[in-house]
Formats: structure tokens, sequence, C-alpha cells
């Protein structure tokens, strides 16, 4: 999984196989700095993706 910032968009990459919301959230946090009106997920180029890798947004949403 690739996490990248650009802008007020986070993109994520690759296989969601595990849930990996310390790194998306972390990504948040540093884009929110910058853009504190709010960020955009972009999960166009997750190619293969789990029960386990979905927990990543159940706990996004408790984030939120």
């Amino acid at each position: 999984m690739i996490v990248a910032s650009k802008n007020d968009v986070v993109e994520l990459e690759g296989s969601l196989i595990h849930p990996y919301w310390e790194s998306v959230q972390t990504a948040l946090l540093i884009s929110l700095r910058n853009h504190p009106s709010g960020d955009i997920v972009d999960c166009g180029q997750i190619t293969e993706i789990t029960e386990e890798g979905a927990h990543t947004f159940e706990l996004a949403n408790d984030f939120v």
C-alpha cells in the first residue's frame, strides 16, 4: 500500500490487505495543516482489498 499526499488529496494505491489507518491518518493530519477546510481520499488506485483492509475505512469513519 502506498499512501501519498498531494495538495488536499491523499491517494491510496496498491493492495489494501491490512488496516493501514495509522499511515492514512498521518498523511491526512499533515495535509490538513495546509488545507484545514478538508481533504479528499482518492481510492481509485486500490487494486485489491480484503475485509481486514476495509477496516481502515471503519477506523477513518470513527476519526471523522
